[in-house]
């Protein structure tokens, strides 16, 4: 099985379900895993032969910096949808973080699809 991976992409945007956590641009950390709908391996040496990863994380960061959430729930299910329209894709795991808290290491979101 196939997978193109990025890891822990790092965005601001405006995130939180209190005003006060909305008032300033936090970061996220986006991990996104893509098995493609077609099988790339042997197809050539070409960028036209699988998906763009480039692509995708600037996507992903149009998504997160133009975009307000309440929940991370919400912005991993915008980047699931939209990678899910624009690609090849036959499955995905979004996986969105943040570091609201000094004694936890983070608190996360994990999207299948």
């Amino acid at each position: 099985m196939e997978r193109i991976i990025l890891e822990d992409l790092k965005v601001k945007t405006t995130i939180g379900v209190s005003e006060k956590e909305r008032s300033r641009r936090q970061h996220l950390w986006v991990s996104v895993e893509i098995e493609p709908d077609t099988r790339h391996a042997g197809k050539g040496d070409s960028i036209e032969n699988t998906i763009d990863y480039s692509s995708v994380r600037r996507d992903i960061k149009e998504i997160l910096e133009g975009g307000a959430f309440h929940l991370i729930e919400t912005a991993a299910e915008q980047i699931a949808l939209h990678l899910k329209s624009s690609y090849p894709v036959k499955s995905l795991i979004v996986f969105v973080k943040k570091r609201p808290y000094r004694d936890t290491r983070y608190c996360g979101y994990r999207l299948c699809m």
